[in-house]
């Protein structure tokens, strides 16, 4: 997918080049020509633009799955939410945020869970201690923001915080709906996300798991992985974590774990 969007990038950049190139060059025609290039970047913005949004949905598909015996699959799908943090926890990590432009930005984060009560604060610091964002989730969806300052108060920064850090510490919401093999031996537990999509964990046969988040026309969003090679360990917080946010406006997180304390 990734290389083909690039393609779609290119033939766009070369589109405009060509139509601007055109609106240069005197027409005989005069007022018509103006119009009929007009038209033309028209279509050919029309037509980039629709090709990006029906390929992700043409290309698109969750990954296939084989049931196994009923008496294997209760305790696999089991150990699928003993990859989460299980009572209440406060959580510093180490964090390094790569936006789309290929920047780098250090930053320090320090959370606070509840999984009983599905319900966290989280506050995003420089290295050097300045608060740039702090907020407090309830659990019922409703967010409270604190404090949010440059570059954490941009449009949308704050909803996708939340719903990463939900997607990395917190087990689904609602039961799983299918569960089985894929074809390379993984065993996948899939639920429904609260934004219709899917959620799958999947737990490989060495002991390593991986979230996957899709929307609802089955477009991979998010792909949480530890980065240590840490197998499964209930309850146990892994050394490093990476978040892969997909898209044209993708960006990585990658999350070294300073300090995790059970909070009684």
């Amino acid at each position: 997918m990734t290389w083909l969007r690039h393609i779609f990038f290119r033939i766009a950049v070369y589109t405009n080049i060509a139509l601007r190139a055109r609106k240069r060059v005197p027409s005989p025609l005069g007022e018509r020509a103006g119009v009929r290039g007009g038209s033309h970047r028209k279509i050919g913005f029309l037509t980039f633009s629709i090709s990006l949004l029906l390929f992700p949905a043409a290309c698109a598909n969750l990954p296939g799955l084989r049931p196994a015996e009923p008496s294997s699959a209760e305790s696999r799908t089991a150990q699928c939410v003993s990859i989460f943090p299980a009572g209440r926890w406060q959580f510093t990590h180490a964090i390094e945020f790569f936006p789309p432009d290929g920047s780098k930005q250090t930053l320090m984060g320090v959370l606070q869970i509840s999984s009983q009560q599905r319900t966290f604060h989280c506050v995003m610091l420089t290295i050097e201690g300045m608060v740039l964002f702090e907020a407090d989730y309830d659990g019922t969806g409703a967010v409270t923001i604190q404090r949010a300052i440059t570059p954490m108060d941009k449009p949308g920064m704050a909803e996708g915080m939340i719903q990463d850090i939900l997607l990395i510490f917190f087990a689904p919401v609602q039961p799983y709906t299918a569960a089985g093999f894929t074809e390379s031996g993984a065993w996948i537990c899939r639920y429904p996300s609260i934004d219709h999509g899917t959620e799958d964990i999947l737990l490989r046969p060495e002991g390593t798991w991986q979230i996957n988040h899709y929307d609802a026309r089955h477009n991979l969003l998010r792909t949480v992985n530890p980065m240590a090679g840490d197998h499964l360990k209930p309850n146990t917080p892994p050394s490093r974590i990476e978040l892969i946010a997909h898209g044209l406006a993708g960006y990585r997180l990658r999350m070294s774990l300073v300090e995790a304390a059970s909070l009684k």
